[in-house]
């Protein structure tokens, strides 16, 4: 029986250490305001909004990454009041330059990253799937739809592409929340030590 809980209970630990050890997805996020010429139904002038690029490049950390544009995943932006434009486009062969952070996690370097317009996805809070693309590149136009409604223009657009003006934070891992899997090996190992217990009793 010790033999069984020691196995049980490894097994258990194991589980849980593997399902911690999964990659993160890093958020990548730079806030701005709406600029004249903003066509987005729903939005205001000088309304903030966050441009999040969410990417994966298999690691764990955000100290000393590298993220290309083959880790993408996707972008959103979002305003203040509740509109949104995304998609999980991009265009590699356009894009250049990569996200960095350094040892402690800070953004050094910004991807200058976009996606095919006129021709591209991209998802509207307003109007669902549209035909259009999005730019990070430093020009004022950061998304537009290819019909005549729909173009996002950004103040200090520049910034975009400058690496300081980005946060990067980690998304929970799905492993730091105990799968069904590894919940059920601890709650058998728990039985298998309560069953020990009795039978020294």
């Amino acid at each position: 029986m010790k033999t069984l809980l020691k196995n049980v209970l490894s097994t258990a630990v194991l589980a849980l250490l593997v399902g911690q050890a999964q990659a993160n997805v890093v958020t990548l996020s730079w806030v701005t305001t709406t600029q004249a010429g903003t066509a987005v139904p729903g939005s205001s002038i000088g309304e903030s909004f966050t441009t999040t690029i969410r990417v994966d490049n298999g690691g764990a950390t955000l100290a000393s990454q590298l993220w290309t544009a083959s880790n993408f995943l996707s972008i959103r932006f979002e305003g203040a009041s509740g509109w949104w434009i995304q998609s999980t486009q991009i265009n590699l062969v356009s894009s250049v330059n990569a996200f960095s952070t350094d040892a402690l996690g800070t953004v050094l370097t910004a991807g200058n990253w976009i996606d095919g317009y006129p021709s591209g996805t991209l998802l509207t809070s307003w109007a669902g799937s549209q035909l259009g693309g999005w730019w990070n590149n430093g020009n004022n136009e950061v998304a537009c739809l290819a019909a005549s409604v729909g173009c996002l223009r950004a103040n200090n657009v520049a910034n975009n592409i400058v690496g300081r003006t980005w946060t990067a934070a980690l998304e929970q891992p799905s492993g730091s929340v105990p799968e069904p899997t590894s919940l059920a090996l601890v709650g058998l190992a728990l039985v298998a030590g309560q069953l020990a217990v009795k039978r020294r009793a």
